[in-house]
């Protein structure tokens, strides 16, 4: 068994209405912090470059909504890792979600997966250490 099977278990079984109230509430603000992130990004040369792939299938939305979330660096960070997870996060539970037809509570399940599975990861692999390599760990 992989040394990551217990958390890709755990992540699987996430639930909207079985995490606690004040988790699914800090989702809501992480998603709603990073959707003005998003907007706030919208009329950048970033965003017409990138225009022509927002319309291409969900990697195309995901990549583009995750580099405008990014774009004045005002989306969120987890400290401890130097994890700019919102910005990823939040833009691929959306358009996996639009994709997929997934409720909001699924949606937002999948975001909160998404910060524990980056935040675990990136606290395991040591993620802080690598900006001193010059990496940045998002």
């Amino acid at each position: 068994m992989s040394e990551l099977a217990p958390l890709a278990a755990f992540l699987a079984s996430l639930e909207a209405a079985a995490l606690p109230s004040a988790v699914r509430e800090a989702a809501r603000l992480h998603v709603l912090d990073t959707l003005a992130a998003l907007v706030a990004g919208r009329g950048s040369d970033l965003a017409r470059a990138l225009a022509p792939l927002a319309g291409q299938e969900v990697e195309g939305e995901a990549l583009v909504g995750a580099a405008l979330a990014h774009r004045h660096e005002i989306d969120d960070i987890f400290d401890a890792a130097l994890l700019c997870i919102g910005g990823l996060v939040v833009p691929t539970a959306l358009a996996l979600g639009r994709a997929r037809g997934a409720s909001g509570a699924d949606v937002l399940a999948a975001v909160v997966a998404g910060y524990e599975a980056m935040g675990r990861l990136g606290l395991a692999l040591g993620a802080a250490r690598l900006l001193a390599r010059g990496w940045w760990p998002s």
